[in-house]
């Protein structure tokens, strides 16, 4: 996947004190409320956990420029599904994976708790990806879980921007019975639907133009560690032993366009 990633001291950005709330033995089910100071933002970040569901989900509310959302990673399906109430769509793409299973997180996240006056100074990944709609789907073609769960709202795939987002087509022409190459855009612009659209310039000159509209922009935040209880070695420091992680993505329009349209 293309994505970025950068390291940083997590005292720089932000600062989490879980609080851990567990449901019965027999659903598996965990709670947190992960309360975020975020370039001076203060929030809180919910996070429910089923291990018998095999999901994680996260309610973060708006801050700074991102949007409220719910995102549910479904292990099952393994998609990710965000639903963005304000912006009123909602998204599906594949499932991250490097996430830890549910399992893992519900163990690292009360690991943190239980350590929380050990970590002075956790490290945090910051991660950002960069999507585009690729194709609205219709409810017949959904999972009754991404139904349930979007509740209405019209739902797109998401694929994620990168420059070799494209397609070649090739056609036969009958009178020479020669090829020509034809590149053809492969994103559904939710920002209008201009999709297989031919334009009137040579390929090799196209330019992908993407930009930000009010399609949706998330984050969530989340804990990975390498503690004793998972057959890590004791000898490595408290400190060292958890790793937070920032994830942010963010939905654009994308389209090509012929040089001399923009300069």
């Amino acid at each position: 996947m293309n994505k970025s990633a950068s390291l940083i001291t997590c005292g720089l950005l932000v600062f989490l004190a879980l609080h851990f709330v567990v449901g019965s033995r027999k659903e598996k089910d965990a709670k947190f409320k992960v309360r975020i100071n975020e370039n001076g933002t203060r929030f809180s970040e919910k996070v429910k956990i089923n291990e018998k569901e095999n999901t994680v989900r996260f309610v973060v509310p708006k801050h700074n420029d991102f949007d409220r959302s719910e995102v549910l990673n479904e292990f099952n399906l393994n998609l990710t599904i965000t639903r963005l109430p304000d912006v009123g769509v909602c998204y599906i793409k594949p499932l991250d994976k490097s996430l830890p299973s549910p399992r893992k997180m519900k163990s690292d996240m009360k690991y943190v708790k239980r350590m929380r006056t050990q970590i002075s100074k956790p490290e945090t990944v910051v991660t950002t990806s960069e999507w585009t709609p690729d194709k609205k789907l219709e409810p017949k073609q959904l999972h009754p879980t991404v139904v349930k769960f979007c509740a209405g709202l019209p739902v797109y795939r998401l694929k994620e921007i990168t420059k070799d987002n494209w397609e070649i087509e090739e056609n036969k022409k009958s009178d020479n019975d020669t090829t020509t190459r034809t590149k053809r855009r492969s994103y559904y612009d939710v920002c209008g639907n201009q999709q297989n659209r031919v334009l009137p310039c040579p390929d090799n000159t196209w330019r992908l133009i993407c930009y930000y509209a009010n399609v949706g922009r998330s984050c969530v935040y989340w804990v990975k560690c390498r503690h004793p209880g998972y057959g890590y070695s004791t000898s490595v420091s408290v400190n060292s032993r958890c790793t937070f992680h920032h994830n942010r993505s963010s939905t654009r329009c994308c389209k090509f366009a012929c040089p001399w349209w923009y300069g």
